[in-house]
């Protein structure tokens, strides 16, 4: 079954397809860093705990 009609599908030339090709890793380089920067600027899991007040009274 196919998701959309023969006539609705894109025929890309070679050159859009290079250059969609080109976006698609520049994207996927721009989410790693992100991703690097994400895990490096976050505290590790025990001091986020630790720093974490208590909010149950005894």
């Amino acid at each position: 079954m196919h998701r959309y009609p023969p006539s609705a599908v894109p025929d890309f030339t070679r050159e859009e397809t290079t250059a969609c090709v080109e976006a698609l890793g520049t994207v996927e380089v721009l989410a790693m860093w992100i991703g690097v920067r994400v895990s490096k600027d976050a505290p590790p899991a025990d001091r986020r705990q630790a720093a974490t007040p208590d909010l149950v009274g005894v």
